[in-house]
């Protein structure tokens, strides 16, 4: 993952109104790591996802620690390579925000080639 340096940061954020942004130098984490990280585009989407369906939220840091140990760059250059890296064995056990439980995830990827095509799979499911 890489993070923003100070320009490419503040051209973001004047693009975005919505998110704010620190600007800092190149080491500095990024305010939202789902914006230059496929780990954390996949943190989000889980997060979305579960919230969704299940009412429930993971625990980001053990998301991103558990990601980074199971998925190489390589894993990292597409969703399908993204999906099958966190599903190896053993299953992918995340705590919640909470840190009460632990929640089993296993990620599909499906393929949407049209906007009549995403628009059908988002209405299968409630709340979207």
């Amino acid at each position: 993952c890489r993070t923003l340096g100070p320009l490419e940061a503040a051209a973001d954020a004047s693009m975005r109104a919505g998110t704010p942004r620190r600007l800092g130098g190149a080491q500095e984490e990024v305010a939202e790591p789902g914006e230059t990280c496929p780990l954390g585009a996949a943190c989000v989407v889980i997060q979305d996802m579960l919230a969704l369906k299940y009412g429930v939220r993971i625990d980001e840091a053990d998301f991103m620690t558990k990601a980074r140990a199971r998925c190489d760059p390589a894993d990292r250059s597409s969703p399908a390579r993204l999906a099958a890296a966190l599903n190896t064995e053993p299953a992918l056990r995340i705590k919640d925000e909470a840190n009460d439980r632990l929640l089993q995830l296993e990620l599909q990827v499906a393929v949407v080639t049209s906007f009549a095509e995403l628009r059908a799979h988002v209405r299968r499911f409630p709340g979207s």
